[in-house]
């Protein structure tokens, strides 16, 4: 059975787009519902949120008569959060939790680190 290697975290400052960055990888993103956007549907009715923590937009389509989601929500990321590496949820956690703990956002239990 192959084993998954792991990079070593990263040890940067991070800048307040990578940390919403992030934060939504880990939390999933905050929608705010911002109407229509730039796109038309060619059937349905069309909805566009932004995530208020990192900027990507995402467009539902629905039917206006059943309220049924029209295939998958497109989306439009910023750039820089595309994840190349294909890093695994455990490792965007793990750099997430360094960040946090880093702010003193977190605090340790009762028997240490």
């Amino acid at each position: 059975m192959a084993t998954k290697t792991r990079s070593a975290p990263v040890r940067r400052r991070r800048s307040t787009v990578e940390t919403a960055f992030l934060t939504c990888r880990v939390l999933r993103h905050a929608w705010d519902v911002i109407g229509g956007g730039d796109r038309r549907p060619e059937f349905g009715t069309m909805t566009c949120l932004r995530c208020i923590r990192c900027g990507t937009l995402r467009y539902d389509r629905y039917s206006r008569i059943t309220g049924e989601r029209l295939g998958p929500p497109a989306y439009v990321w910023p750039d820089g959060y595309r994840d190349s590496e294909l890093h695994d949820m455990a490792w965007w956690r793990h750099q997430w939790a360094e960040d946090v703990y880093a702010k003193r956002l977190s605090v340790d239990g009762l028997d240490g680190p």
